[in-house]
């Protein structure tokens, strides 16, 4: 469930920074250590999902790029033999490309950063307005809630997502289908 990457250097200070001001709350007791503690797994989590995805999107998308680049010069070369490495390549390239496609690295990780980002910025709403709301169960409140509304609001965008695409899946199923009858 939890991403257990380590974390590089740009990660720990994004997630520090933001560790640091709900630290800062909870020490002056406006939120409890369970709020600080779900509200920082669900950043770090988000931070190191959307990294996970961006690298992965970029190492496929270079891998293609080098080898459907290579391709052209190798048949260039007047070599019965290279025809095979050609042929080997071309498949290589289309599983990569295949895989890119299935695993959709590159909509995980602006999925995944945007979130981080919306976490980022509750967590900026519930520092500037803390002092501002008199009843102080109640702002905690409002920022779990407002988290929680990030995440539903994820999973009701990622369900239509994954709907439309089952019906973009089952429409081309259906009409080709109709051609082979037709």
């Amino acid at each position: 469930m939890f991403n257990k990457e380590i974390l590089n250097k740009k990660q720990e200070s994004e997630i520090k920074i933001y560790r640091d001001l709900l630290e800062d709350m909870y020490n002056e007791k406006e939120i409890s250590k369970q709020t600080l503690d779900i509200v920082t797994y669900h950043l770090k989590d988000y931070i190191q999902r959307g990294d996970s995805n961006r690298k992965k999107f970029n190492i496929v998308s270079i891998a293609v790029i080098i080898i459907t680049a290579s391709i052209p010069f190798i048949n260039s070369i007047e070599d019965a033999k290279l025809k095979y490495i050609v042929s080997f390549l071309a498949v290589i390239s289309n599983i990569l490309a295949s895989i890119m496609y299935l695993k959709n690295y590159k909509l995980s990780w602006i999925r995944y950063r945007t979130l981080a980002e919306k976490v980022k910025k509750e967590i900026r709403w519930f520092i500037n307005n803390a002092n501002k709301v008199n009843d102080e169960e109640n702002i905690e409140f409002i920022l779990m809630n407002n988290i929680q509304s990030v995440i539903d609001d994820d999973v009701d965008n990622w369900s239509t997502y994954l709907k439309k695409k089952d019906n973009e899946v089952i429409n081309v199923a259906d009409k080709n289908n109709s051609d082979d009858n037709g």
